[in-house]
């Protein structure tokens, strides 16, 4: 990946790219932080988050009416799957 590229599924690649900064992929694990998401490092964070893209993409394939709702409420920054 380049510098300026974000972290995304690219459906015709079938592939995830991760983009983390150096030094996060030796971030550890931390209990003491206020919630269990914050206990995940930054490229565990963001492996998931691309997972369910990934996810989203080859098995959710249908409209659903919430998915839609939340697509009129919020545009095109949510899928309506």
């Amino acid at each position: 990946m380049r510098d300026d590229e974000t972290s995304g599924y690219r459906p015709r690649r079938d592939a995830i790219y991760l983009s983390i900064a150096p030094g996060n992929l030796d971030e550890p694990e931390r209990e003491d932080r206020p919630s269990a998401e914050d206990d995940w490092p930054h490229w565990q964070r963001e492996l998931v988050h691309e997972t369910l893209h990934e996810y989203e993409h080859k098995i959710i394939t249908e409209r659903s009416p919430k998915g839609e709702e939340l697509f009129r409420l919020h545009g095109a920054s949510v899928s309506a799957r």
